[in-house]
Order: structure tokens, then sequence, then C-alpha cells
């Protein structure tokens, strides 16, 4: 009692001091009987610094300000199904049309509906497997207009509908006035929220913010109850009192708190709000450092201590002396990042930021509609998904680089860049979209109307062979559309007084081509993969059924068999209803399945399916070959020593002491318009050398490294070594 008794004694005595009461006659004392319109000032300041002290760079986040307001694709409940990908136009959720009643379950599929009719999802009728049936569903996904107002670039995505203000001080009533002690607390309502203008375009659908009641009570308003003590310069925060009463160390808050004198820092414009969030962020960082860098020097060994100071002293000169990056000089940086492929671009967003040194992060849409001097053949892109995908729809880009001062250009960092349309997915029905929103949906394909060979017995007595293909021979050829080398399997098929199934997988599109012993007999086959599989040399009486990634089969799809054969075998019981019996993987492009051949064995084929049949031979090559034909018809040229050195050389003019290492493997140089080959991946990666006044290559380039002089940017796996 007695200690509680000692606590309450110093908050009067603290009430006092704040009030300033001490400092006056108590007869002289009166309440202020203050009005609502006293209070605005101190609330919106106060409004203003509680968020500034936490308002710090998140790079996780693509809005840093805290006080940004997102909705969430609701994924609660689980949906029936859902993507694996994280990236933003490959991710989706999917759910069973006339699925269970329920209450969280339509709620969430009122909400996603919303976001629909506002734009941020796309919503395609599909067609869902629940226990070996094909039931209707409802795929969502990501759409252009939701990647650029989504927070993250990564699901879940939060879409950004506005910043909260202050807006007015709705009421105040007195708490305590006691005029012997000189006291004055009251208390006062104030609304926070977003008004009509405030909202992004997008949230003034009346489906969203119906479905989202966060969102519409915000929008109407939230009431904030705050208490303030009157004192000898102003009103004080209450709060301030109970923090000195809890730990005295912290009084100068007080000192500093708002005192309702302030000005409305928020009036200030977005370029110099940021420009002197820049300067003020750099100068704390320094005045911070300076402060530590003394017990830091100490810790270093004494005959290092003047060779660091020296270094931190030009350092710091530097970074005081060096001008922040303008918004106009980003822009340029970026654009000539991306401009060089024929991209126009389109900004998004762009923040400064300063986190030890000077950054920037941004998101841009890149347009291939109109590309100067580069008419692309259109035997081509009927040959290149990704190609065709990037220039009728174009690619999203975001990244976050630090700004070197010494170069004014772009100095580590990390950015990446996705096709706006997923060339590869493919809708069962029409898809919902909202004005001006392109559709980007391809009319299904189906091999079989289920997932069987239809009109063949499988006696109980048969054999189930699988084959893994992921190491077949590399050809120079394509046999999809896909961009992708093609390889091919050589597999021969012994099954002795036992008819055979085959099960063949692979990632790559690939080219089977089967041979088999005599008195071996093979009832059908199944070719699954990610990419378009052929099957070849057997007679055309024997059924085949091709179910793919790409073609979006019947069976699904497997590229791999799995540990123990466990995805082959989930694959051989939706088709057959049993496991399979033997699995074999291809080693150099052949493969055996069955039992062991012996010597001199007669191997049977037929010309019915030859392999060669399915080589498109109006497709460009592939890989290696493809780079070599490049040089052979004079659009490429082998790279000598003298190409890396005169790179070397133009670094270093423009930065002096950068360090410089070219990676020179299997290079060539660029004389004209090139398209990389499909597959330059792993091994078969190369580097090219793109002189001033050529254009950049266009297409995917692999694991390949690319150093371009236009822009003495490097850009591939090689730039890092």
């Amino acid at each position: 009692m007695r200690k509680l008794t000692g606590q309450m004694s110093v908050a009067v005595m603290l009430i006092s001091i704040l009030a300033g009461g001490c400092a006056m006659e108590r007869s002289s004392w009166q309440p202020s009987q203050p009005q609502k319109r006293d209070f605005e000032n101190i609330v919106r300041e106060k409004w203003e610094q509680e968020y500034e002290k936490v308002n710090r760079w998140d790079s996780g986040k693509w809005n840093y300000d805290v006080r940004t307001r997102c909705v969430a694709v609701p994924s609660y409940p689980a949906p029936d199904q859902s993507s694996k990908s994280r990236l933003p136009f490959a991710w989706h959720i999917d759910f069973i049309e006339g699925g269970p009643v329920k209450e969280d379950r339509t709620r969430q599929l009122k909400q996603l509906d919303a976001l629909v009719k506002a734009g941020m999802l796309q919503r395609d009728s599909i067609e869902i497997e629940k226990g070996g049936v094909k039931v209707k569903g409802a795929r969502y996904g990501l759409t252009v207009a939701g990647w650029k107002v989504a927070s993250t670039n990564q699901a879940p995505f939060c879409f950004v509908y506005g910043v909260p203000r202050f807006l007015g001080v709705t009421d105040i009533s007195p708490g305590l006035v006691n005029v012997q002690s000189g006291i004055e607390i009251y208390t006062v309502i104030a609304k926070v929220g977003l008004e009509k203008h405030d909202l992004a375009e997008w949230a003034r659908n009346e489906d969203v913010r119906e479905a989202f009641p966060d969102m519409k009570r915000l929008i109407e308003g939230e009431e904030r109850k705050h208490q303030f003590i009157r004192g000898a310069k102003g009103w004080i925060p209450y709060e301030c009192l109970q923090t000195i009463i809890m730990r005295k160390e912290y009084i100068q808050m007080c000192e500093s708190a708002p005192q309702g004198n302030g000005t409305n820092r928020s009036a200030a414009t977005h370029a110099d709000s940021e420009m002197h969030d820049l300067l003020a962020e750099r100068d704390k960082s320094i005045a911070q450092f300076e402060k530590t860098f003394p017990a830091m020097l100490e810790k270093k060994p004494v005959g290092e201590r003047e060779k660091l100071k020296e270094e931190v002293r030009q350092n710091l000169s530097t970074l005081k002396n060096a001008s922040p990056p303008t918004e106009e000089e980003v822009r340029n940086l970026i654009r000539n990042e991306y401009e060089i492929g024929g991209a126009t671009v389109e900004f998004v967003g762009l923040k400064r930021y300063f986190n030890g040194g000077y950054r920037f992060k941004y998101r841009v849409i890149l347009s291939y509609k109109v590309m100067p001097g580069r008419e692309l053949d259109p035997s081509i892109l009927a040959y290149r998904n990704d190609l065709r995908a990037m220039i009728e729809h174009g690619k999203a880009c975001s990244g976050d680089f630090g700004f070197d001062v010494k170069s004014r250009g772009r100095q580590g960092g990390d950015g990446g860049c996705w096709n706006v349309a997923d060339d590869e997915i493919v809708v069962a029905g029409p898809r919902s979209t909202h004005p001006g929103e392109q559709r980007t949906d391809r009319a299904p394909q189906s091999v079989l109307k289920g997932c069987r060979f239809d009109g063949v017995v499988i006696p109980q007595n048969a054999r189930v062979y699988a084959v893994d293909g992921n190491k077949g021979k590399r050809l120079d050829s394509q046999i999809d559309q896909s961009g992708h080398q093609a390889r091919q399997v050589d597999v021969t098929v012994n099954s002795q007084g036992n008819p055979s199934v085959l099960i063949l997988v692979a990632y790559e599109p690939t080219i089977w081509d089967v041979h088999w012993t005599a008195g071996t007999k093979i009832l059908a086959v199944l070719a699954s993969g990610y990419h378009h599989q052929a099957v070849a040399g057997l007679p055309k009486s024997v059924p085949v059924l091709v179910s793919t990634y790409d073609n979006k089969g019947v069976c699904g799809y497997v590229h791999v068999s799995g540990p123990d054969g466990r995805d082959v075998n989930s694959l051989s019981k939706r088709l057959l209803g049993r496991h399979v019996d033997a699995v074999t993987a291809a080693n150099g492009g052949t493969a055996t399945a069955g039992e062991a051949i012996l010597p001199n064995s007669e191997r049977k084929t037929s010309s019915d399916t030859p392999p060669e049949s399915y080589v498109d031979k109006n497709a460009p090559l592939a890989g290696p070959a493809g780079v070599l034909d490049a040089v052979a018809k004079g659009i490429l040229r082998h790279a000598t020593d003298a190409d890396g050195k005169a790179w070397e050389h133009a670094v270093l003019e423009k930065t002096p002491n950068a360090k410089v290492r070219v990676y020179s493997f299997r290079a060539y140089v660029v004389l004209k318009e090139f398209i990389y080959p499909a597959g330059l991946y792993g091994g078969d990666s190369a580097v090219f050398f793109v002189p001033k006044g050529v254009s950049a290559p266009i297409g995917d380039p692999g694991h390949s490294t690319i150093y371009d002089f236009n822009t003495l940017r490097c850009h591939g796996p090689g730039c890092r070594r």
C-alpha cells in the first residue's frame, strides 16, 4: 500500500510539473475550456510522428509506408487445388464448383469474385479431377492490374488500396479538471480513414467494399481515442506521463512531444518528401557510424588503424558531398537496362531510399509490340511460345538495386522479369476479364475422352514397364513449340511370354524410338512429360496415348519416375489400376525395358512412324548447333582475346577502380540481329559480346553470359565469376 501511494505521489508531482502548476499561483489558474479546433494540430502531428518512428524500409514489401492498407487474396479455407509456383503469373488457386456450402467458403468465394470484378484477379473455367472423375471448377489467377498494386511479387498477394490519413477531431470531453492542483486532462476522439479520392481506382468498386469489411470500415472512418494533459506551453500526450512513471530515462519524450504548433508535413510534394527522407536517412546513418566508429577502430590491430581511418574518411566525404540520385536519373538507368532489347518501358512504381547507401526499387511493364528494325519471321514465332508471349503480351519486371554515387550507375542488387501471359496455361472455358484486360486463353487440347486405352484389353499377366528418359541424347532440332532442345531415347523392349504396356516419361521434348525383340508383344504405350513426347518405331495399330503438361493431357503428367518409381506408379494406377512391374532409367540415350537381352538378339521396328517424321524441319536449330549455324550465316563470329581485352578497357575507362574479369569460354561476337537458339543451358551455354551499335539479341539466353558494349552491362552467370 505504501508503494502504491508513493507511485501516486510521483504521478501527481509529475502532472504538476508538466502542467506548469509550480510556476504559478493556484488561485490564478483557470480551466482552459478548449474547443475541438484546439486539438486539431496536435492530434494530426501525433498521428504523423507515431508512424514516422516506425516507418522503415521493409525489403520484403513494395509499399514501405506502414500505414499502407491492402486486401489479401483470401487463402482460408484452403482451396481445393493450388499452384506450387509462387511466381506472379504462374500462380493460381482452384475451387470445385458446387462444393460444400459453408459460411467460410462462401465468404471466401465472394471475396475472390469481388477481386475479379475489380480487375485484380481473373477467373477461368477449368476441369478438376476428383476421385478419378472430372468435375467443373474455377481457377483464380493474377492479372497485370493486380500485379501493379500488389505489395509483393510472390503469392499470397495483397492489393494496396490506400493510405489512411487524419480526418479531424469529432469530440472532446474533460477527463479530469482540478482547479486546486492545476490539473486538466481531456479525452479527444479523432477519426482517421480514407476519403473517396484517397482510394485506388480499383477499390471504388462497391462489391469489393462489401466483400472486405475492414476496407469498408476504414472508408467510413475509424475513431481513435487520445488523452492530453494541459502543459505550460500547450497540450501534452497523456501516455508521456505514464512512460515517465515507468521509465524515468524517457523524460525527454515530453520535452519533444507535439505541442500543437507544428506544420503538416504531409502537405509536401512526393518528390520533396522523398528527397527529404533520403538526406535525413543519410545524415542519420553517417552520424550513427561516426559515433560507433572509434570503438570499432579500437578492436583493429594498431598497424591497420590509420589505413582504415583514411578509407572511412574518403568514403564518408564522398557520401556527404555526392548528390543523391534524382528520380529522372534512376528512370534513365532503368530505361537503358530494358530498352536495349527493343522494349518500351512503362513505370508502375519507383522508390528511392537509403540503407547504408542510396538504393532504388522499381516495377515496370515492358511492351514489345513495336520493335523498330526487328521484323520477326512468323515461322520462328510459331516455334517459340516464349518469344510470342513476350511480344504479344509483354513482361513484368521489378528490382531492388544500389546506386553508385561515383559512376552514377547501378550497383549490386537483384531483379527479375516474368512473361505477363503464361503461354502454357490452357483453359477449358470463358475467362472473366475486366475492361481493358487482354485475353490470353487458348483452345484446350485433349487426346482421348478419358485416361484409358480405348478398345484395348489388358490381361492379368501383362507386364507394365516404365522408362525414365531424362538422360536422352540431345538433338540439333525441335519437335514442338516450347523452345527447348529435343532429346531422343532408343528403347528396346524384351518381354518373353507376357504382353507389355510401356510408360515413357521425360521432362524435355523427347522422341522415343521403340524396338522390340522376337516374341515380345507391345499392347499400348503412354508417353508423359512436361513438354511434348513423340513415340516412334511402332506400327500404327499400337495405341499411343500422350499426356503432358503442354497438352493438358487427360492423364495428367509425370516427367520423372520419382523415388522407387512412386510418380509413375501413381500414373499407372490412374491408367491401368495397377503398379508398374519395373522402372528403367535411360543412359546415354538408350534403355532396355523388361528382361535382359541376349547378345546378337534381333531387334524389330516399324517404318510406320520413323523418328525423323517428328522433327520439324522448318524450326531453327537448337543448342550449340543453332549457335554454329549462326556463325556459318555470318550472324556471329568466334571471339578472340582482343574482344575480352576490349571489354576490360571499356569498363575500366568508365569506372577506373572496377574489378573486371571476362569469362570467355565458348565465346562469340554478335554481328547482326540474332535470336538465341533454344536450349543454351548448362554445358551448352555460351558467351556473347554485343559490339556498340549492334542490337542486343532477343529470346532466352539460358545460362549464357552477355557482355553488352552499348550499356557496359554484363548479364548472366559469368558476370559473377
